[in-house]
């Protein structure tokens, strides 16, 4: 069984859309789909994704753009632009929409040895960037006797080992060794930040491989929409640069 590891779509569908077409030569019966949160907010199409996550995803967790859609209290924590858009996107969605992003985990174990967690296993909007918040998370691992953690939130990337090491590379698989400890994000469908455009995902595969891929889709689409729905148009200029 293989895993596609997907997060932080951002209400991006377009570039979802050419996820699932990039996927369907590697995608098989049995295969499985996970999302790490963030499936709303800075982009144009929040029903059409949260459709596609219902139908297409076998796990799925919330990410602080769902909380923060559910909580106003929690907006005042986001710069404008980011409350801009959520305040926008709650005038978009459904009641209905809304009770399934409400009934959402925001931490979800697969199997016996994996957890997803949106920012980190200690913290659900916690980033991972820095050593010490590798190691935390990676203490915390060892607490909840699960050795990998798929994680989100800073749509960057990677893979973190037990010793905090950083590996990348895209299109070749990294092992994963038995009784070792990993934190691995999978990128950002919908609006990377490592100065690449492209979408990011990644695959677990049934040899215990990680592999991240890119794929590219309509920014110029998805720029016009931004600024035909009067959402911040610097959050369409982003994607262009990856930031």
């Amino acid at each position: 069984m293989k895993i596609f590891i997907i997060s932080d779509i951002h209400s991006n569908y377009d570039a979802l859309a050419s996820f699932s077409e990039f996927i369907k030569p590697m995608h098989k019966t049995g295969d499985v789909m996970a999302c790490l949160g963030d499936i709303v907010g800075y982009g144009p199409n929040p029903s059409e994704c949260i459709s596609f996550v219902r139908k297409e995803c076998d796990y799925v967790i919330s990410g602080n753009h769902e909380r923060m859609l559910l909580d106003k209290g929690l907006r005042e924590f986001a710069n404008d632009r980011a409350q801009r858009a959520i305040e926008w996107t709650d005038r978009k969605l459904s009641a209905g929409e809304k009770s399934y992003l409400a009934g959402l985990p925001e931490m979800l174990d697969i199997e016996s040895r994996i957890v997803l967690a949106h920012g980190s296993p200690v913290e659900p909007d916690t980033y991972i960037l820095r050593r010490a918040q590798v190691f935390s998370a990676i203490s915390t691992l060892r607490i909840m006797k699960r050795y990998i953690c798929f994680f989100g939130h800073t749509h960057i990337p990677g893979l973190f080992d037990e010793e905090s090491s950083y590996y990348y590379r895209e299109n070749e698989r990294i092992i994963i060794k038995p009784e070792h400890y990993y934190l691995i994000n999978p990128g950002s469908i919908g609006q990377p930040r490592d100065r690449d455009s492209r979408g990011s995902f990644c695959l677990l595969d049934d040899e215990m491989c990680i592999t991240f891929f890119r794929f590219t889709y309509e920014i110029d689409r998805v720029y016009e929409k931004i600024k035909n729905e009067g959402i911040p148009s610097e959050l369409g200029e982003r994607l262009y640069y990856g930031m």
